[in-house]
């Protein structure tokens, strides 16, 4: 049985990443969307790849997202209103 539908991203969906709290969804509209999957909203929106976001995984202990676009992955805080940390190219 269906409980949500995370509507939100423009393009095409590309990876998901749950825990038992949080959906994280990366996209090609260069976006990582992290969703409350008690009550289906989202709750951020990380932006600044500069291509189609093919990857997404999430260290719960550390409260870090780690994003893949092309030749970049991308840390983000989620402790530090979601910043972006880190670069790696």
């Amino acid at each position: 049985m269906c409980t949500h539908v995370a509507e939100g991203h423009s393009r095409a969906v590309l990876s998901l990443f749950a825990t038992d709290n949080l959906l994280f969804s990366a996209s090609k509209d260069r976006t990582v969307k992290v969703w409350d999957l008690h009550s289906g909203v989202e709750c951020q929106s990380l932006s600044g790849h500069p291509n189609n976001v093919v990857g997404v995984k999430y260290c719960e202990e550390l409260r870090l997202v780690f994003s893949v676009s092309s030749a970049y992955v991308k840390v983000w805080d989620l402790r530090n209103n979601t910043k972006c940390i880190k670069t790696l190219q």
